[in-house]
């Protein structure tokens, strides 16, 4: 596969391209409770967090539709603590599923015998 990839990136990334803008995100929900055991550390930390959650949201959102995330992020400060909870929906209708399998089988076909 990782071969195929290679050979066709730029075919395969037109098909990846089609498929992230007609996915759709909802009812995403991620929690995380997070210390280091150091108060000062885990505000380091929690702000961070908050700067990676924020840039992956982001790109995500300009390339995915995407409802409303709930996202938690509650700092620990008293102990050394990670749970993380995550859980979402990811759905496409069925047609634009056979619509990429329509257009990339006869393409990546095509050229395997080259």
């Amino acid at each position: 596969l990782f071969k195929t990839y290679i050979k066709n990136k730029d075919k395969i990334s037109y098909i990846v391209k089609y498929i992230a803008v007609k996915l759709k995100i909802r009812d995403l929900y991620f929690k995380l409770s997070m210390g280091t055991g150091n108060a000062a550390a885990t505000g380091i930390l929690y702000g961070a967090v908050w700067i990676a959650i924020g840039s992956i949201i982001t790109y995500i959102r300009s390339w995915i539709s995407m409802k409303e995330p709930k996202i938690i992020v509650v700092p620990v400060f008293g102990s050394v603590h990670l749970i993380v909870d995550f859980s979402c929906i990811i759905s496409m209708k069925l047609g634009h599923i056979i619509n990429v399998g329509i257009r990339a089988i006869p393409m990546l076909l095509t050229d395997n015998g080259k």
